[in-house]
């Protein structure tokens, strides 16, 4: 009766990672041991349902761990969400709200320049780089990074360090996978802005982009752990072709 689906044996754990600058007294929910010991408590317990109900725990991206805090002043209450480096240190984070307390859905670590989240997961060997702008929809498509948010009027869709790190990735092409244009006028603003910029973009097809908002939610009604990344290059626009593509959308 205390099978948690969610949990990850400690021996199948094959990395070590530094988690110091994770909020106070985070909670591994990952881990099994720690599960059981807060079974009890409501807060934790509604962490692992939303974890199980939105896929987290078996999709093909996901991070070595997710927390939650019972006692940080900021983070207290929340999902959250660790950036590794590629030395698996822990150097930034966002927490994501459970519940409906007034918050916004998302806080980041203050004081911490944004990483990219799963930085560290991208294959050495990865002919294309997928950024998505949530870490949630990242943990879904291999060889993905998030960027935890961009302004769509904004000319820098990088802080520096994200910039540092995409420069490592250097001869890879990077692909931007975005909220459905067809449901989301800020995604369709960022897709516009972007493809001016003679980038490439992932543009929803009509089927889909209608009825998902985001990769994530169609992940969790067709019960995938996976987004195909050659569905993704399938329709992937660059620069003016783009453009083009989405007057399509209307």
């Amino acid at each position: 009766e205390r099978d948690y689906e969610y949990g990850v044996p400690k021996q199948q754990e094959t990395k070590t990672y530094i988690t110091e600058d994770l909020p106070n007294d985070s909670i591994n929910l990952f881990d099994t041991q720690q599960l059981n010991y807060y079974q009890d408590d409501s807060t934790v317990k509604r962490a692992a349902s939303v974890i199980v109900s939105r896929r987290l725990n078996k999709a093909v991206n996901k991070p070595s761990s997710m927390y939650v805090s019972l006692k940080d002043y900021t983070h207290k209450n929340r999902l959250i969400i660790p950036f590794y480096n590629r030395k698996n240190q822990c150097v930034f984070y966002q927490s994501r709200s459970l519940y409906n307390d007034g918050k916004p859905k998302y806080l980041s670590k203050t004081g911490s320049d944004k990483s990219l989240f799963n930085f560290n997961n991208v294959g050495s060997g990865a002919d294309n780089v997928f950024i998505t702008e949530g870490p949630i929809d990242s943990f879904f498509i291999r060889d993905s990074v998030a960027v935890a948010g961009i302004q769509e009027r904004s000319k820098q869709s990088f802080t520096q360090t994200q910039q540092e790190q995409i420069d490592q990735l250097f001869l890879k092409q990077t692909v931007w996978v975005l909220d459905s244009q067809w449901l989301d006028q800020a995604s369709l603003m960022k897709t516009t802005s972007l493809l001016k910029s003679n980038q490439c973009v992932f543009i929803w097809p009509r089927d889909t982009g209608k009825r998902f908002k985001d990769i994530n939610d169609m992940c969790m009604y067709f019960k995938l752990n996976e987004i195909s990344t050659q569905y993704i290059l399938d329709n992937t626009y660059c620069g003016l072709k783009g453009l083009v593509k989405l007057k399509e959308i209307k």
